[in-house]
């Protein structure tokens, strides 16, 4: 079997251009929940965020989608927004506006199956992350130097969200980091180059088209779910890379998607 990651496409770059206005004094810290399954996730660092919205009144937790908070956060409900579910497109104009995104996961085999997708989409957007320390994330992440990873208990998650709320050349640094480590990484071209090295040891590519009839190499990407309800943000990334490959110039494939 082959793995081609996750990767970056053109249309979501355009949302760096949205400036995030460091002069004020409110810290946005969001969490993308998306669907309905992460409760346990954002549950185990509940006290941590709770304590930093206690201790610095400036700091706002914005969460996207489907989560049911705590009840301990009813006491800084001035500080909470929830947003409700978005489309691809809404979803990174939203977060473009956010300083930090949190990413915890609890350790349990089904989370260590996940992807990075979050922190690629931060990165893109200039916003540094701050995540469980799982094998996806610490494939990538550098710890304090394109992001922060944390183990799961509320010291490590309450330090490193404090240290990026009090130090904005510090958040900005993780960024920049964090965006030329996604660019290398998950670019289109290097995800071209890694679906290209697939398709050759399948030896597909050295397949004899009829250039005279201008015929091209059809390849169809089969997208499987289990039930409609998991029909979401996953389709969509599988989508955009096959988009983004159909558009290449002086390409042999035709690409596809089904799902």
């Amino acid at each position: 079997s082959f793995l081609l990651q996750n990767g970056i496409v053109k249309d979501i770059l355009k949302f760096r251009t949205n400036k995030r206005d460091y002069t004020k004094k409110e810290i946005r810290i969001f969490y993308g929940a998306g669907s309905n399954t992460h409760d346990a996730d954002f549950d185990m660092i509940h006290l941590a965020i709770s304590d930093i919205l206690k201790r610095y009144p400036n700091v706002h937790l914005y969460v996207i989608g489907q989560l049911t908070l705590n009840p301990a956060f009813m006491q800084y409900k001035n500080q909470i927004h929830c947003v409700s579910r978005l489309s691809a497109k809404n979803y990174f104009r939203e977060i473009a506006k956010y300083d930090i995104a949190l990413m915890p996961l609890t350790n349990t085999f089904f989370n260590n199956c996940k992807s990075n997708i979050k922190f690629i989409e931060a990165s893109i957007l200039n916003i540094p992350s701050i995540a469980s320390n799982l094998i996806e994330f610490s494939n990538v992440i550098e710890d304090g130097k394109n992001g922060f990873l944390a183990k799961n208990n509320y010291n490590e998650w309450y330090t490193k969200i404090e240290k990026l709320v009090l130090d904005k050349d510090l958040r900005n640094e993780l960024a920049r980091n964090a965006f030329q480590s996604c660019t290398a990484l998950y670019g289109i071209q290097k995800q071209t180059k890694t679906m290209e090295g697939i398709l050759r040891k399948c030896e597909i590519l050295s397949i004899n088209h009829d250039k005279k009839n201008n015929s091209q190499l059809n390849i169809l990407q089969v997208n499987l779910y289990f039930g409609l309800n998991s029909l979401g943000g996953a389709t969509i990334v599988v989508e955009n890379i096959a988009e983004e490959m159909a558009k290449l110039e002086n390409t042999a494939a035709n690409v596809s998607i089904f799902t």
